[in-house]
């Protein structure tokens, strides 16, 4: 078992309350050697109610996409999407 599968399997008994966007940055920064980018794709709504969904990106390749009240909000919710697509078993 790999140093890398080993940290992915602390990092998952951990549990809620994970900070998807630095997790998705250190596996792809040690695994693919890149870091991912985020980018607005849609923003709907009155100024003062607005949502947005973002996409997360690594080279040309889109990882995930999410949705939120904020952009944070949304990049977050697309870093989880991506995360556990990357680290299904």
């Amino acid at each position: 078992m790999s140093k890398l599968h080993i940290r992915l399997e602390e990092i998952k008994a951990k549990g809620i309350g994970r900070n998807y966007k630095a997790l998705l940055q250190e596996f792809t920064q040690a695994k693919y050697k890149q870091l991912p980018t985020y980018r607005v794709v849609e923003a709907s709504g009155p100024d003062h109610d607005k949502g947005f969904t973002v996409e997360v990106v690594l080279g040309d390749r889109a990882l995930g996409t999410g949705s939120g009240k904020s952009k944070r909000a949304a990049e977050m919710d697309a870093a989880r999407a991506a995360w556990e697509k990357l680290t299904a078993d």
